[in-house]
């Protein structure tokens, strides 16, 4: 567990994962505050429903959870409509669009960061910290699953990366994204034979991401549970670990 650690991933950053890192925040915001303009709601708001349907879901099922919770406030669709977020989760949402005030709704390191880190990314008294995050800290890959990221760790671990941006030159936030970004790819391209795996094409891309393993593959390769609408590829669809989690008990 390393500072070291963390600064040899952001050495092997690519160009365009360091040019996407430094703006992936504000790219978020300026996506999520089109949102809330459209809708007549606050940027915050949207913002705060966004970071809150996160938690173990993907970046692109956020999004859709969003406009769904959007357009459950707004009559479009039915309040039993169901989102891949957790049942709780997407209460929250709904709380945070209907107008209260998002700290007094966000609770967790990682959650309260991710909403400030994408509100301001310049200020680096807030650092998101996740699986991938504690991953590059100790050099080791980790399913979402495993990590176990106590109040210390998170800690330790914003510490660390606010260290290593004044280092580099950034505000932490920034750095965070740069290092999130590369720390996938490198351990994606460790597992994968031909070296060949293009992060920066499939973030934009239609391929879909396994809710168990965490790897990107075609759509054809998923399949889904209708009742929580997690996705699973087909190597982790007998596993343990493809239960429908919060809302129904069966596996696929």
């Amino acid at each position: 567990m390393s500072i070291d650690n963390l600064m040899m991933v952001y050495q092997k950053a690519t160009v365009w994962e360091r040019s996407f890192g430094l703006k992936y925040y504000d790219t978020q915001r300026q996506r999520l505050s089109v949102r809330a303009l459209q809708r007549g709601m606050h940027p915050s708001a949207v913002v705060a429903a966004f970071a809150v349907l996160s938690p173990n879901n993907s970046e692109k099922h956020t999004y859709r959870d969003l406009d769904v919770c959007i357009g459950i406030l707004s009559g479009e669709l039915s309040p039993m409509t169901k989102t891949s977020a957790y049942p709780l989760n997407k209460l929250k949402a709904l709380s945070c669009l209907q107008g209260r005030h998002p700290l007094t709704i966000l609770k967790g390191n990682k959650v309260v960061a991710f909403y400030r880190n994408t509100m301001n990314p310049d200020d680096s008294r807030f650092v998101t910290v996740d699986g991938h995050m504690a991953g590059a800290w100790v050099g080791q890959r980790f399913l979402m699953r495993e990590a176990r990221i106590t109040d210390r760790l998170y800690r330790e671990i914003a510490e660390g990366v606010r260290t290593v941006s004044r280092e580099v030159g950034c505000a932490a936030p920034r750095l965070q994204s740069i290092l999130w970004l590369a720390w996938k790819r490198i351990q994606n391209a460790a597992h994968n034979p031909q070296m060949e795996f293009d992060w920066e094409g499939s973030y934009e891309s239609d391929r879909g991401l396994c809710d168990v393993c965490e790897e990107l593959v075609n759509p054809d390769e998923l399949c889904g549970c209708e009742d929580c609408g997690r996705m699973y590829c087909e190597a982790c669809s007998g596993s343990e670990d493809a239960q429908c989690a919060d809302c129904c008990e069966r596996g696929l």
